[in-house]
């Protein structure tokens, strides 16, 4: 079972939080200041969002990939509903 650390980068809350925030930096840096279309930047997000999970907060693969196709399937289903 995956328990989250609230602290894993250096036992700090802050630069913790900081790293975890680097997923939608990524994505306002791409769709503001790089004008790249919406579903690459979210898919380039999600990617960035995937290596912070499993490279920083030592999430498993598995999980991080499940958390992410749920989390996709979500978005999709408002759009899809319309």
């Amino acid at each position: 079972m995956y328990v989250q650390q609230y602290a894993p980068v250096l036992g700090s809350l802050a630069i913790s939080s900081a790293v975890a925030a680097l997923p939608l930096l990524v994505l306002f840096v791409l769709l503001g200041g790089l004008r790249v279309r919406a579903w690459l930047a979210s898919l380039i997000a999600l990617a960035v969002a995937l290596v912070v999970a499993i490279a920083v907060y030592a999430m498993p693969v598995g999980q991080a990939l499940l958390a992410g196709s749920e989390g996709a399937v979500f978005g999709f289903f408002p759009i899809l509903w319309i």
